[in-house]
């Protein structure tokens, strides 16, 4: 929760910091925030569920979970946040400099928890919030937030220890 709080503040302060830098369309623009309840509803399942998942397992867990096993989180992290940016650049300069300062922040939450929980965790309330900022209104694809935000980071809790952290170090060759 206080990631995702300190997330929040990145994109207002790269806008105070860049005022120059934008995107060329909004970030909800395309997809397809209020065409109807079932688009909504699966715009929600892929924006809070699939997408942060998958990311946080990609950038987080397997990247710099191997930086860790390597005895180089900073390397990791690094990685992540310039990797998680660039990942971004579709959508515009402005997004893939937020997009690599909060992959720095999420990769903070993953070694400061511990477990890839916290990063999906926040991965997937930053997006929730970011909808109902592009206009998602209706109170079932809200509620569905809620509930994927939930099932997405007990899922990833559960994987976390596959992907994120290093063998016992008397396992370690050398």
């Amino acid at each position: 929760v206080v990631v995702d709080a300190v997330a929040q503040l990145v994109g207002p302060l790269v806008s105070a910091i860049l005022p120059g830098l934008h995107d060329p369309e909004p970030v909800g623009h395309g997809l397809g925030i209020g065409s109807g309840t079932a688009a909504d509803l699966g715009t929600v399942l892929v924006v809070c569920g699939l997408v942060p998942l998958g990311e946080e397992l990609l950038f987080r867990g397997v990247l710099v979970g191997s930086w860790i096993r390597a005895r180089r989180p900073a390397v990791g992290v690094a990685a992540s946040a310039v990797l998680f940016g660039l990942a971004h650049v579709t959508v515009g300069g402005r997004s893939m400099l937020v997009a690599a300062v909060l992959g720095a922040i999420l990769a903070g939450a993953l070694l400061w928890s511990g477990s890839l929980g916290a990063s999906v965790f926040a991965h997937c309330s930053i997006n929730a919030i970011a909808l109902i900022g592009a206009g998602l209104h209706d109170p079932a694809p809200i509620a569905l937030a809620v509930v994927v935000l939930v099932v997405t980071t007990l899922v990833a809790t559960r994987l976390s220890p596959l992907v994120s952290w290093a063998p016992a170090a008397d396992t370690l060759p050398g």
